[in-house]
């Protein structure tokens, strides 16, 4: 009897795992661009394939299921045939809790499948993904991503570790950003990348290639953080916890050193299965090399983040009906709670907490200094009131402020000038604003020799601007010598890199006539070739521009092979903007761009010369004129977050790929 019931068993499961219809509840999920949509469910049957959503957003706010959802399947679309508890194509509003249920059927997949994945659209960079959804009843992930070198394989130190002093060196320094489970065609490639040393904040912007992979090189000015934004993050920063979790990765780095980044994206994944169980994960999967390996693990591996509000889009938390020792109270009572959290938590190391309270004293500086702008947009945007006045409505009446009250706030900080680390140097701007003021309770020579007495020097160092006899005596009357002798070795840096410019960058002769003569005269030695023309200004930052020469620099190379003929046409312009643009900047980024011609254009005729060579053209602003062999001009406008794309073609997520593809079509 026993036997038989145990073979009667094994026939019950037998069947089940044949059945027509089978289910797995709470899938694993490999990865997601975004954090709106889970899959808590998926049924499948031989009529039809029933995906149970979640649905996560900003309560008060709207998302919208699209017609075109649909799954993909071993690279099969099965388009959405209807949804429940939403309409597709139609604004939902999000519950007051910030989720709610859906149910999306589609047509039945194969039975074989192991997974799939769920596209909110189908291959709009925009739309929201979910990769690698397990149909097989897989629950857990790899504690280490397959790819991850067996070197950063390893915990995070417990103990305390010292943080290395800033560095006052400059040199130019390589990041080797590697994306682990990246998926070509189907993944957003653009990455922007922030760099902020003690002066201030620029952006790059790229494109990593079929493997996920991406190196660019940066001058910097001292220790740097380089900012990491995958996916529009930057654009989604002050929604963190982000409504879509697209979060900026952080990473410190020394001048003159080679970065390798490792950046796992399962741990998206990650972050919606502990959603699942009510948990909040700020673990970003990042693994570097350098002097600052530790750090940066440490700071990107936060097991949650101590925030006076949460969620700062919405201004929840203050009320404009406040009264100013309301507000007050409120608010240095918040960031003592805040602080006592840090303090007893059990599971941050020591680095964390220190990190962590950084963090917290710049909210809390953001709080104390701009009260008013707080109020105003908790009226103007919390608790759902949408007010899109610039101006406060006359029955409306904010609480008032002066200095002293703002003083009595910053100094409730009680920060220390011996106990400033690399996270408050480095801090944003509300911190270091602060502590410039003798009226806010501090002084602290670091901040108000940096922000107050050279950072306009700065600024015309980087930006090829003469220097003043004024200019040198900020700088000799400087407390820090080695921020002094950065600075020096940085003029001194300018100098030959001018002379280096001089040498080897030269414009040809400028052609005379009407912009359509110009533009024939430019042409006419290149007959039969196809040409790439590159419209570039004057500029006021060299680092962006050089940037962009870098960007194409492979490809203008493997063009240059083929015959392809590049120019820039550089147009001389002075702006309304209080600065003169620098024709020493310029030159000197195009000293990396040897294999093209430069022509010095004037800018009164670059109008007329878009509407000679492409005339009908209502397009956004060509960046670049391609003309091929018989002559025919095609204008072109290549945007880091362009996003041209047909049917299963996604190249075009790359600028420098639709650039390649267009010069091939021109080649043929």
């Amino acid at each position: 009897m026993k036997k038989f019931i145990n073979l009667l068993m094994l026939t019950l499961v037998v069947s089940s795992c044949n059945d027509s219809h089978r289910i797995i509840d709470n899938p694993y999920v490999e990865s997601a661009n975004s954090n709106i949509y889970d899959v808590t469910r998926v049924e499948l049957s031989d009529t039809a394939t029933v995906v149970h959503l979640e649905t996560h957003y900003l309560p008060g706010w709207w998302i919208m299921p699209l017609r075109a959802m649909c799954l993909r399947v071993d690279g099969e679309k099965y388009t959405a045939t209807k949804i429940e508890g939403a309409n597709f194509d139609e604004r939902f509003w999000m519950h007051p809790d910030g989720h709610a249920p859906m149910i999306a059927t589609f047509p039945p997949i194969p039975k074989d499948a192991k997974q799939m994945d769920f596209f909110n659209g189908y291959y709009e960079v925009s739309t929201d993904r979910l990769f690698g959804i397990d149909l097989t009843g897989k629950k857990r992930a790899r504690k280490y991503h397959r790819d991850l070198p067996l070197k950063y394989r390893k915990p995070i130190a417990k103990g305390d570790v010292k943080l290395p002093e800033l560095s006052y060196e400059i040199g130019e320094s390589e990041i080797r950003l590697h994306l682990l489970g990246y998926r070509d065609s189907l993944m957003d490639s653009r990455v922007e990348i922030g760099v902020r040393d003690i002066f201030d904040k620029r952006f790059y912007y790229s494109n990593v290639d079929a493997e996920g992979n991406l190196s660019f090189r940066m001058p910097l000015y001292g220790t740097s953080l380089v900012e990491i934004g995958y996916m529009d993050a930057f654009r989604h920063e002050n929604y963190f916890p982000s409504a879509t979790d697209a979060r900026i990765y952080s990473v410190y780095v020394e001048p003159g050193e080679v970065t390798d980044v490792y950046i796992d994206l399962t741990k998206r994944g990650e972050w919606l299965r502990n959603r699942r169980n009510g948990l909040h994960t700020y673990d970003m999967g990042l693994y570097t090399s350098g002097r600052y390996a530790e750090v940066n693990r440490q700071i990107n591996s936060l097991p949650y983040q101590v925030r006076m509000d949460p969620r700062l889009i919405l201004h929840n938390f203050v009320d404009y009906r406040m009264s100013t020792e309301d507000y007050i109270s409120h608010v240095k009572a918040r960031y003592h709670e805040c602080r006592d959290s840090i303090a007893n938590a059990r599971d941050l190391t020591p680095m964390q907490k220190r990190y962590s309270v950084s963090r917290l004293n710049d909210e809390y500086a953001m709080y104390a200094m701009d009260p008013v702008v707080f109020l105003f947009n908790n009226f103007r945007l919390g608790g759902g009131r949408n007010y899109h006045g610039i101006h406060l409505p006359d029955s409306v009446k904010l609480a008032e402020f002066n200095l002293g009250h703002t003083a009595d706030m910053v100094r409730e900080m009680n920060l220390k000038a011996d106990d400033l680390s690399i996270f408050e140097q480095m801090s944003r701007t509300n911190i270091s604003t602060a502590c410039c003021h003798e009226e806010f309770g501090y002084a602290f020579d670091f901040f108000a020799e940096v922000r107050l007495n050279i950072f306009d020097v700065y600024q015309k160092i980087i930006n090829w601007r003469q220097l003043e006899p004024a200019d040198i005596e900020k700088i000799n009357g400087v407390k820090n010598k080695a921020l002094v002798d950065m600075l020096r070795a940085m003029i001194a840096e300018k100098q030959q890199r001018a002379v280096t410019v001089a040498e080897n960058v030269f414009f040809e002769p400028t052609p005379e006539g009407s912009a359509k003569e110009m533009f024939d005269a430019i042409m006419a030695p290149h007959k039969g070739k196809v040409v790439v023309m590159r419209q570039r200004h004057l500029i006021r930052n060299e680092r962006e521009e050089l940037n962009d020469v870098r960007k194409f620099s492979q490809l203008r190379r493997e063009t240059s092979e083929q015959g392809v003929v590049w120019i820039d046409l550089c147009w001389s312009r002075t702006t309304d903007f209080g600065y003169t643009p620098s024709l020493a900047a310029l030159k000197s980024a195009l000293l990396e761009s040897s294999e093209s011609l430069h022509y010095m254009l004037p800018a009164e005729k670059e109008r007329e010369m878009r509407n000679a060579i492409a005339e009908g053209y209502d397009g956004s602003y060509p960046h670049y004129y391609i003309i091929d062999r018989q002559g025919n001009v095609e204008p072109y406008s290549s945007y880091p977050y362009g996003n041209v794309q047909t049917g299963s073609v996604t190249d075009g997520i790359r600028v420098t790929d639709k650039l390649r593809r267009k010069i091939q079509e021109k080649l043929k």
